[in-house]
């Protein structure tokens, strides 16, 4: 509710001073915090309209587009961020996620690429490019890129969760299952975090330990059908007819 007056008071603001691009920023950011996510995408333009062209102007706007699922104009302005200052790692990051977004894998690549040369110490960029290659079946080289990512932020938890997804892909089941513990222990509130591990032990022959993960997965996400029937199917593996049958119900039902 403390957002209403926040963004009624930038409009105000505007109606006295219409050519002021950083009230039209502090617009963008108050609908932005109140999910009017189309509102605040016209608010973050008009800046990019009034202000001098930047790099973080642009990337503003192309997160704006990215978050009400335009990804061809994220793309655009990023790739316009790039061309003010090539040297923009956060640019080179963000466009690699857009193209990912809009299966545009090799550019993604070579983006993401992009972005590890301008900052080798940058864990994000190790991330996206481990993603990049994950998404191409490139798994070995998905293995290393998540590797360097942790090595740099060992706090990394998504870095974790997503070689461990790799590893799996990898038939390299125990080590994937070290990492997907990390994960979790790492951010246990990720509801595909849990639901990862919980495959892992399956595959290492751990039932009831899965069912645990899976069952929180589902607890965190309750409407996930997959994670409830994924649920109802391991509860099934382990006997419990009549508490598979209730996940399952809850499966159809969602």
């Amino acid at each position: 509710r403390l957002v209403e007056p926040a963004h009624a008071g930038a409009e105000q603001a505007i109606a006295l001073d219409p050519d002021d691009s950083m009230l039209f920023e502090n617009l963008a950011h108050s609908l932005d915090a109140a999910d009017r996510d189309e509102e605040a995408l016209q608010a973050y333009a008009e800046a990019q309209r009034l202000a001098p062209a930047s790099a973080p102007n642009l990337c503003t706007l192309a997160a704006g587009y990215a978050a009400i699922k335009e990804p061809a104009k994220a793309i655009e302005a990023y790739r316009k961020a790039l061309t003010i200052d090539p040297n923009y790692t956060e640019a080179a990051i963000e466009l690699a996620r857009a193209l990912i977004t809009a299966g545009d894998l090799a550019a993604a690549e070579g983006t993401a690429l992009q972005a590890v040369e301008l900052a080798p110490d940058n864990a994000l960029a190790w991330n996206v490019l481990g993603y990049a290659f994950r998404k191409q079946l490139k798994d070995g080289d998905a293995v290393e890129a998540y590797g360097r990512a942790i090595e740099l932020d060992p706090s990394f938890a998504l870095a974790y969760n997503n070689r461990g997804v790799a590893l799996m892909a990898l038939d390299e089941t125990g080590a994937a299952e070290d990492d997907l513990a990390q994960a979790v222990a790492l951010d246990p509130g990720r509801a595909d975090f849990h639901a990862n591990y919980s495959r892992a032990l399956f595959h290492n022959g751990e039932l009831e330990a899965a069912t645990n993960a899976c069952q929180a997965a589902a607890m965190i996400e309750p409407g996930n059908t997959e994670y409830r029937a994924s649920l109802a199917w391991l509860l099934l593996k382990q006997g419990s007819i009549e508490a598979a049958l209730l996940e399952s119900d809850a499966a159809l039902a969602n």
